[in-house]
């Protein structure tokens, strides 16, 4: 399955702060080998190709203590961290059937994003999205 596209700001704010860390002394391996990734993996974020996936990049600010800024917008590990519990490290997808089909709001895990819908009719749907910035 491939990846959502990741903004061009976001990728360039995480290459900036795992920039960061590489001055500091630590090398891609040990970056890597600290995440459970791939040296090659921590190599594309630093050169911006690709970002981490949110649990991978919550554990990157625990460990380093860092936050990243987007378009003015300081996010922290919070942003990307799963509530503890919660045993999804996967991506949440929702498809039309998943709108048609679900209760009127769905809560995406970690309450960050909630859709509602606001109206059906026989060839519309219209959604509601809430995002929540803080935390």
């Amino acid at each position: 399955m491939a990846r959502p596209h990741t903004s061009r700001m976001f990728k360039e704010a995480v290459s900036t702060a795992f920039r960061k860390l590489i001055k500091k002394g630590l090398s891609q391996a040990t970056i890597a080998r600290q995440l459970k990734v791939k040296r090659q993996a921590v190599h594309q974020w630093v050169k911006a190709e690709t970002a981490p996936r949110p649990h991978i990049l919550a554990a990157a600010m625990r460990l380093w203590d860092f936050k990243i800024v987007v378009d003015g917008h300081k996010f922290g590990q919070a942003s990307f961290d799963v509530r503890e519990g919660e045993a999804s490290n996967r991506p949440l997808q929702l498809t039309l059937d998943n709108l048609l089909t679900q209760p009127a709001e769905v809560e995406i895990p970690g309450g960050r994003l909630t859709l509602r819908v606001v109206g059906r009719e026989s060839q519309a749907i219209e959604v509601s999205v809430k995002l929540n910035l803080s935390a």
